[in-house]
């Protein structure tokens, strides 16, 4: 009994405190959890939350659409600027080693650019020929592009006519635009074909055949389509052909769209660019005046401002001017 007594009073002994029941190694984690609890609380922070993980963000690369290959030559007083693209560097090689061939000495200046995306170019093969035929249409520019080959600026009537018939025999195939298409054949162009035939042509009759001529413009833009390079040049010869001293004015074309303002402006960029072809062909720039549609014949706005354009637009017009004395 004596034994037991003392092992009772060992086992619940007040002297021992409670904390001395629980083993050491139980209490370390204890400890370190409630340390941690109270440093984060002293400092303000947060407890750290698990690495978040974002998923790499993809770009979209567009998809560029083929384009016809293309060269485009400008003949400047004999030297010849150049510049284009075409699909490989084989291709870019021997068109550089044509063109430096054809006009050396360094006349053949510029670039053509390597890209993949170009589709195959039919006419830089055989190209020879028609490059040396166009030696002689300086003030003249050749774009070959896809099967179009297409020639604008200022080239006398036998140079067009051996550039065009050399073309026909290279690339019989290839659609002929600008001045290398034939003119429409229309009674108008059959009209200002006998005015620039005459010795001593009529310039009302030629003011009334110029605004029955079809022009067309660029949908948006303001300078002449190629479809219409052949026909502006045949005016061109007819009004060379005119009485000296013949002045005419042209009012551009106005196509209505919901914006006026901008109609407006097209208009007389239309009017320049008819002028600017004319030119081209051999009128001398103090024949043609221009001005856009609701101008002051001197091509100012009127105090009032521009006179809205009819709904319907309104066609090109030439006006024939008192001759200057």
């Amino acid at each position: 009994m004596h034994n037991s007594s003392r092992a009772q009073r060992t086992a619940f002994s007040p002297t021992r405190p409670f904390m001395s029941r629980i083993p050491e190694a139980s209490l370390r984690p204890l400890l370190f959890a409630a340390l941690s609890a109270l440093a984060l609380a002293a400092t303000g922070c947060k407890p750290e939350e698990p690495a978040r993980t974002t998923a790499p963000k993809t770009t979209t690369v567009p998809v560029r659409e083929p384009f016809d290959a293309h060269l485009t030559l400008a003949n400047n007083a004999g030297r010849i600027d150049f510049g284009g693209a075409v699909a490989d560097e084989a291709t870019r090689d021997a068109l550089d080693t044509t063109l430096q061939t054809v006009y050396p000495g360094g006349r053949a200046n510029g670039a053509i650019e390597v890209d993949a995306v170009a589709r195959a170019a039919a006419w830089s093969a055989g190209l020879e020929p028609v490059l040396r035929a166009f030696e002689a249409a300086q003030g003249a520019a050749l774009r070959f592009e896809g099967d179009r080959i297409v020639l604008s600026g200022q080239v006398a009537d036998t140079t067009l006519a051996n550039l065009r018939e050399t073309i026909r025999k290279t690339f019989p195939n290839a659609k002929l635009e600008g001045l290398l298409a034939d003119a429409e054949n229309t009674p108008v162009i059959a009209e200002l074909q006998a005015l620039a035939a005459a010795p001593n042509p009529d310039a009302v009759k030629l003011t009334r055949a110029l605004n029955l001529m079809p022009v067309r413009f660029d949908e948006g833009k303001g300078n002449v389509s190629e479809s219409s390079l052949a026909t502006v040049a045949q005016a061109a010869k007819a009004i060379a052909a005119a009485p000296p001293g013949t002045r005419l004015r042209i009012v551009g074309p106005i196509v209505a769209t919901k914006d006026a303002g901008n109609d407006v402006f097209l208009s007389k960029q239309r009017a320049e660019a008819i002028k600017a072809q004319l030119i081209l062909s051999g009128v001398h720039p103090s024949a043609i005046e221009t001005r856009g549609w609701g101008q002051n014949p001197d091509g100012s706005t009127p105090d009032t401002g521009t006179t809205p354009p009819p709904p319907g637009g309104a066609p090109m017009r030439f006006e024939l001017l008192p001759a200057r004395q």
